[in-house]
């Protein structure tokens, strides 16, 4: 998840298109599919797409006027994803790192939680009707991401002793079964 915002400073992209710009197709074919494969275990969907149809184009024939067609569609993904990227960063990236470090107080894992809010927001299929409600949703997030990482490495810390311990310690009675089966 920490990968997305490492997304625009991948070479596989600029690989890509040195190789077209070369004719090099079996170079341009790797660089894509790896492309593809990033997009994937990003959740990139719209540019794993157009790279996975590249990727069939080229490994299919070589270069063709379809490839050429869907180099473009590649391009112009490209471009979006990277502008979409760094727009999130740019316009919220200071206030959700801080209330990540706020939570956390290391750097690494706020990264790593900065990252699947960022993922959780190009998952998110959502339209916003104004840029306040768009930083909203991202503060919210957040926030809540963390709320569940603070959760999640709470119950990692008890042990199943620990947890049984504390059931004893409540200050109320079990309910009783209602009928004995």
């Amino acid at each position: 998840k920490r990968f997305l915002l490492k997304f625009p400073g991948d070479d596989s992209f600029s690989g890509l298109v040195k190789a077209v710009e070369e004719g090099d197709y079996e170079t341009a074919f790797r660089a894509v599919h790896t492309l593809k494969g990033i997009c994937l275990n990003l959740s990139i969907t719209r540019l794993a797409a157009s790279s996975s149809a590249l990727t069939e184009s080229l490994r299919s024939g070589g270069w063709s006027e379809e490839a050429g067609r869907l180099f473009e569609q590649v391009k112009e993904e490209y471009a979006q994803t990277v502008q979409e990227i760094k727009k999130l960063e740019n316009d919220f990236g200071d206030d959700a790192f801080r209330i990540c470090y706020m939570h956390t107080k290391s750097g690494k894992e706020t990264l790593t939680l900065l990252s699947d809010v960022f993922m959780q927001y190009f998952l998110d299929t959502q339209t916003f009707k104004s840029e306040g409600e768009e930083r909203l949703w991202v503060l919210r997030t957040t926030h809540k991401t963390c709320m569940d990482y603070y959760a999640q490495k709470i119950r990692k810390k008890l042990t199943d002793e620990q947890i049984a311990q504390r059931s004893k310690d409540m200050p109320f009675e079990s309910p009783k079964p209602l009928c004995d089966i």
